[in-house]
């Protein structure tokens, strides 16, 4: 990210502040902290997003043996009292606003690992979706039911979507510094409906083709690294791009 905002200030069509690093700026990136700091802003904006996954990392350290217990009682009631975290801290920037939603994503695993009947899989999506319209937002209600669904029931793929199911997410942290510089730098060209399609082109090729780099070279090298810390069943692909 500095290096791109670096190099953009040679362009001529740059129009943006002269470049200058603020080491406490990106330092606050090591520990996902800039949420804290309004005059901090994260170099990349989808690095907020980061930031409430890092917290549900945390705290998932924490619930797991609660979440995967053989008490159904004590399943149930932890997953309930983490979406109903909603209410108690609605605040966008962390994660209790979305935790209904990541509560969909918990019962898929409980369900997919087999740690729940369908019953009761079924009984927890009901009241976590109940939570969900009262507390967050009532579209997560069915953007997280639809994607509850994919995981699930969808077994068939193909090689597109494989392709870019493992370049996803380097996708997602490339395209505001690719796909939406490309779009900035022709704002001073004609924009006329055949040039707006070709430059969205143009972005969304400049991202792909960056995320195959970026997972070649980082983030599969990454996965390599991380899978010396032995689990029980490593959810890491043997395959390569």
């Amino acid at each position: 990210m500095l290096v791109l905002a670096y190099l953009a200030t040679f362009s001529h069509l740059y129009r943006g502040k002269p470049f200058v690093i603020d080491w406490a700026q990106v330092a606050l990136h090591l520990g996902y902290l800039n949420m804290f700091f309004a005059d901090k802003p994260w170099l990349n904006t989808v690095y907020s997003t980061l930031a409430i996954e890092f917290e549900y990392y945390l705290l998932m350290g924490i619930l797991y043996p609660l979440l995967a217990h053989k008490s159904a009682g004590v399943r149930r009631s932890t997953l309930i009292l983490f979406a109903l975290s909603c209410y108690a801290l609605p605040f966008p920037k962390h994660l209790p606003h979305y935790a209904p939603l990541f509560a969909l994503g918990i019962i898929a695993y409980q369900l997919r690992s087999g740690l729940v009947t369908r019953l009761e899989g079924t009984v927890s999506t009901v009241m976590v979706s109940l939570v969900a319209l009262g507390g967050s937002s009532p579209l997560y209600v069915p953007v997280g039911l639809a994607s509850l669904a994919v995981i699930l029931f969808v077994k068939k793929t193909s090689p597109v979507i494989t392709f870019f199911g493992r370049i996803s997410y380097s996708v997602y942290l490339l395209h505001v510094p690719l796909g939406t510089r490309v779009i900035d730098l022709s704002l001073h060209w004609p924009q006329t409906m055949v040039m707006k399609v070709g430059i969205i082109a143009a972005a969304l090729g400049v991202t792909i083709v960056g995320a195959c780099l970026f997972y070649r070279f980082i983030e599969r090298p990454s996965q390599r690294l991380s899978a010396h810390i032995k689990y029980l069943d490593p959810p890491l692909p043997k395959e390569d791009l």
